[in-house]
């Protein structure tokens, strides 16, 4: 009952903030927003106190997942008078102060690219061309993801798995974020260690990112192109996530057996 109650409800408030999207200035006064809906849907419903206190922390789990951010004290501070039993409380406090250590966790900066060398280019093949010169010489694979994805995100996380069993092919690793906030961004990374002296992270403007998932023909979410030494895009599918499949193809490419 409670997973029926909290979808619907969520799908709810969900589908309220995509019809009704300026009228909110920013994810946090477009969460308080839900928390307000939900809170009256469950007692209009007459939600008891646990079953209230539940499906609201499953609300506010489910934005960590989404931001992995922190939330404001003053949000945290509101939701005390929501979710009233204090050991639910306690683990969305838990939670919480998780994601404050996160943010202030030291980032591998050298991985952390600026769009610098492409300012004011409009072109798709052009920025990507641009971006990629530095990686001449070695196959690259890049991977088209954004912090909003969960397939992008669950794909992540085995980033150190990736780099570990292509290691001996001298690989380089582009990541290209979709509409993704900068703290949020960040944070991915450094929650799923997605560093190395080999990779490097691109945050372009959305015009601009835009236009090398244009390029590209990005259709979907994570996706996946491998680049040859020469720096030419191939015509191939690959996804990183079946990784002797991905193998097999870099072998082929570099004539390996």
């Amino acid at each position: 009952m409670h997973s029926s109650v909290g979808g619907f409800l969520t799908d709810y408030i969900e589908d309220a903030a995509i019809r009704h999207p300026l009228i909110y200035k920013s994810q946090d006064e477009l969460f308080r927003k839900r928390l307000h809906i939900y809170d009256n849907c469950l007692d209009s419903l007459g939600a008891d106190k646990t079953t209230k206190c539940i499906l609201m922390a499953k609300l506010v789990h489910r934005a960590f997942e989404g931001t992995h951010k922190a939330l404001p004290q003053e949000l945290m501070d509101t939701l005390k008078t929501w979710i009233t039993i204090p050991s639910i409380y306690d683990d969305v406090v838990k939670r919480n102060y998780y994601y404050i250590a996160l943010a202030n966790r030291q980032l591998d900066k050298l991985v952390m690219k600026t769009g610098d060398d492409v300012a004011g280019m409009t072109e798709g093949e052009e920025i990507l061309k641009k971006l990629l010169e530095p990686f001449k010489g070695k196959i690259v694979l890049i991977d088209v993801w954004g912090t909003w994805c969960s397939p992008c995100k669950a794909a992540l996380s085995h980033s150190q798995e990736l780099y570990e069993r292509l290691s001996k092919h001298d690989m380089q690793y582009v990541y290209f974020a979709n509409n993704s906030p900068m703290d949020s961004w960040e944070n991915v990374i450094k929650e799923y260690n997605v560093t190395g002296p080999n990779v490097a992270h691109f945050n372009l403007p959305q015009e601009q990112q835009s236009a090398i998932e244009r390029y590209l023909k990005v259709n979907s979410f994570p996706t996946y192109k491998l680049v040859d030494p020469q720096g030419n895009v191939l015509d191939m599918k690959v996804d990183a996530r079946n990784l002797k499949a991905l193998e097999e193809v870099i072998k082929m490419l570099k004539n390996e057996e």
